[in-house]
């Protein structure tokens, strides 16, 4: 219960109190709309200032969940990842527009002048810090200098998720696309014909029925050896497998023995814990750089 205080009660109202002079003051963003909406619910529950209040709320909630971006054909201040760094496009707080002679509008007759406050960090910080991203990017590459990788990575785990990606119909990233394997068997093309005749064997509708009722190997890789699965896990596995519109074989098996000992050592360490994911990749990668 105190652990509940702390982090809620007092966290929450350590949040309404910052809001202080919001509620001192009339001329606030929003600060009328509980005046311009007396039938509103929340107004009569809570009053019009608590209700302003709390509609803004749901107007910064809508604005971060993309509800209100999502309500319009295009946003009206878009400013591209890509110019980030350099500050392209600072960010717009306010766009006001006033009246010829009101505010020291000297604007002709007809005519208007137009007042924005933006939000724009120090631009030499900002276009120093972009020059030396790419200092560290030209050290890390040409002087093979892995610290200079640190503040890269850095930068661009908080900065590229940001980017459009493209989509490509039927390409990876599909729900349906399974990754697997131990359903089927390859050979190399100058095998000899015994291991032809071995593999028509095990692959034929009865092996195939045998290796799921009897040997409990998993799903059968022969379709006319389907009917033999009756496992609730191996018919969903199947199904799921049959739906798929591209399956990616087992990296072991896809790159070959040379990627699959090494990848698979890597695994092994990993899941007793004595490697690490980096570790994985780092493997693949090595063995990548002998072939």
């Amino acid at each position: 219960m105190p652990a509940f205080v702390y982090l809620v009660v007092v966290g929450f109202g350590t949040y309404v109190a910052t809001w202080a002079s919001w509620f001192a003051t009339s001329g606030g963003w929003g600060r009328q709309w509980g005046a311009e909406n007396p039938s509103a619910p929340s107004v009569r529950l809570l009053g019009a200032p608590l209700a302003a209040w709390w509609h803004y709320q749901a107007d910064i909630w809508r604005l971060h969940t993309g509800t209100y971006m999502a309500t319009l054909p295009e946003h009206p201040f878009d400013a591209k990842p890509w110019g980030w760094l350099v500050i392209a496009r600072p960010i717009l707080f306010a766009r006001d527009t006033i009246q010829p002679g009101v505010d020291g509008c000297k604007a002709a007759d007809g005519d208007t002048c137009l007042r924005v406050t933006l939000a724009i960090g120090t631009p030499f910080l900002w276009w120093m810090a972009a020059l030396a991203l790419i200092a560290a990017l030209v050290f890390w590459l040409a002087g093979r200098d892995w610290r200079f990788a640190v503040p890269l990575l850095a930068g661009a785990a908080t900065w590229l998720g940001w980017f459009p990606m493209v989509s490509i119909p039927g390409s990876a990233g599909l729900a349906g696309i399974q990754m697997g394997g131990g359903d089927g068997w390859g050979i190399y093309r100058d095998a000899p014909p015994e291991t032809v005749d071995f593999l028509k064997f095990i692959s034929s509708p009865e092996i195939q029925k045998r290796f799921t009722t009897e040997g409990q190997i998993g799903n059968p890789a022969n379709p006319g050896a389907f009917s033999a699965v009756t496992d609730p896990v191996l018919l969903q596995i199947m199904g799921g497998m049959q739906a798929a519109p591209y399956i990616q074989l087992w990296l072991d098996s896809a790159l070959g023995p040379n990627f699959g000992g090494p990848m698979n050592q890597a695994i092994v360490d990993l899941m007793s814990g004595k490697g690490t994911p980096q570790d994985v990749v780092k493997a693949i990668q090595d063995t990548a750089a002998k072939q």
